[in-house]
């Protein structure tokens, strides 16, 4: 399953729902998050190849709980989930504040970073690489003409 896929899986379990728990454990290196009334998830950092799984028995609290989820992305071909957070001011009338979970997948720079306003509150692993540019679309033709070559090379070059 590729990160935009499981963005859209994710937006629709979470979506406008209110986090529960929401831990970023830097010691285990994973992310875990129950929002709404669904079964919390698991993103581990941990292995080269992330995996995200179903948590049942996730402990509440954490630096994301009680913020509540506006949205979940993922830029087509970028291995970077993005959850949208927001919460209401303390006070009536006070503004609402809005913050940023990033969550790299990419093999060579796993981390995950929230952070409001500029200023990061919660973080697994190093800094986030920078974000990146979707590679080309292929034509038919190149696809086409690639597999009956094998060329495996001019295939990875788009999507």
């Amino acid at each position: 399953m590729t990160i935009y896929h499981l963005a859209r899986e994710l937006d629709a379990r979470w979506r406008s729902g209110v986090i529960r728990a929401g831990h970023l454990d830097r010691q285990l290196r994973r992310v875990i998050i129950s929002a709404g009334q669904g079964v919390a998830v698991e993103i581990d950092l941990s292995l080269p190849d992330v995996v995200v799984r179903e948590h049942p028995d996730a402990p509440s609290g954490g630096a994301l709980a009680g913020w509540t989820v506006e949205s979940v992305t993922a830029q087509e071909d970028d291995r970077r989930l993005l959850v949208a957070l927001a919460r209401e001011g303390k006070f009536r009338g006070s503004e609402h504040k809005r913050a940023l979970l990033e969550v790299s997948m990419l093999p060579n720079a796993r981390a995950a970073s929230a952070h409001e306003s500029g200023r990061t509150f919660a973080r697994v692993g190093g800094s986030l690489p920078p974000r990146s540019a979707p590679r080309p679309t292929l034509s038919d033709r190149l696809i086409a003409s690639a597999s009956e070559k094998g060329d495996a090379q001019v295939l990875m070059q788009g999507r």
